[in-house]
C-alpha cells in the first residue's frame, strides 16, 4: 500500500457562486505591473462606438468581449511550480468556478479625438453657440478636465491630440480656434518675427510673446495656435515659421 503521508494535497475552498456584478479582465504583464506600482486604470465608453476603451496615464487599449467556457482557478500569490516528487507543498487554490466570458485588452494603435461636438471659440471672448436661444444639443460646452477625463484615450494622447487641435479653455469651456482666428493669429506671429527681426526658421515662445500687439488674443489662446505648429508641447520649445506659412497658403480667409 502506497505511503500517502508524502503524497500532496491540495487546500481549496468550496466552488464560487456565479455573480454578474463581476468581469473578469485579462491583465497583460505591463497592466499587472501598473497596478502593482500603484497606479490606476481608467475605463471609458465612446459616445460613438459600443466597445470599451482601457486607459493608463500614457496608453489607450481597446476592451472586447471574449467568450470560453474554461474552470477558472484561483489561487494565492506562492510559486505555482511544484512536482509529486517535490516535498514542498502545493500551492494553495482559494477556490474553483467558471466564467462564460472574459475581457481582452488589445493595443489601440491610433486612438482619436472627436472634436465634432467642441465648440469654436470665434476670438474677443466669443464661443460659438454658447449664448444662443436655441444652443445646439451637439456640442458640449465643458470644462477641458471634463473633456479629458471622458475622451476614450489615455491623459497623454489627450494632450498631444488637444495641442495639434489648437485647443484652448475659454473661461472654463474647452474650445477649438476658429480657422480664422488661428489665420489672424499667425499674420500678427509673423510680422512680429519679421519686424522685430528674430529667426526666421525657428521661434522661442517665451521671445515673441512680449513682442506681440497689446489688442492681441489672450496669451492663452496665442500659446495655443503657436503650440498647434510646434515641435513640443514645452513653452522653451522652437515653432517652426515654415509651418505657419502652409497652414495661410492652405487655408487662406475667404
Amino acid at each position: 500500500m502506497a505511503d500517502q503521508s508524502s503524497t500532496p494535497s491540495i487546500e481549496f475552498y468550496s466552488q464560487l457562486e456565479p455573480d454578474g456584478f463581476y468581469r473578469l479582465l485579462e491583465l497583460t504583464p505591463e497592466l499587472a505591473d501598473i497596478l502593482e506600482s500603484g497606479a490606476s486604470l481608467s475605463l471609458k465608453a465612446p459616445e460613438t462606438d459600443s466597445h470599451l476603451i482601457l486607459c493608463t496615464v500614457s496608453k489607450t487599449y481597446r476592451v472586447r468581449q471574449m467568450n470560453q467556457s474554461n474552470t477558472l482557478l484561483l489561487s494565492d500569490s506562492r510559486d505555482l511550480s511544484f512536482s509529486s516528487e517535490s516535498s514542498e507543498a502545493p500551492p494553495y487554490l482559494v477556490a474553483f468556478g467558471s466564467a462564460s466570458s472574459y475581457l481582452e485588452v488589445i493595443d489601440e494603435q491610433s486612438p482619436k479625438l472627436s472634436v465634432e461636438s467642441i465648440p469654436l471659440y470665434m476670438g474677443n471672448g466669443v464661443i460659438s453657440g454658447l449664448h444662443e436661444p436655441n444652443r445646439p444639443t451637439s456640442i458640449h460646452y465643458e470644462s477641458l478636465g471634463v473633456l479629458r477625463s471622458r475622451a476614450p484615450l489615455s491623459d497623454a494622447e489627450f494632450n498631444e491630440k488637444w495641442r495639434l487641435q489648437g485647443g484652448v479653455e475659454i473661461d472654463d469651456i474647452a474650445c477649438r480656434i476658429n480657422d480664422s482666428l488661428t489665420h489672424s493669429i499667425i499674420c500678427d506671429i509673423l510680422a512680429t518675427v519679421i519686424g522685430s527681426k528674430l529667426d526666421l526658421s525657428a521661434v522661442n515662445c517665451i521671445q515673441l510673446l512680449p513682442l506681440l500687439p497689446s489688442d492681441a488674443e489672450p496669451l492663452a489662446v496665442v500659446e495655443a495656435v503657436m503650440a498647434r505648429f510646434s515641435q513640443s508641447a514645452s513653452s522653451n520649445c522652437k515653432y517652426l515659421v515654415p509651418q505657419f506659412l502652409f497652414y495661410i497658403y492652405c487655408f487662406p480667409l475667404k
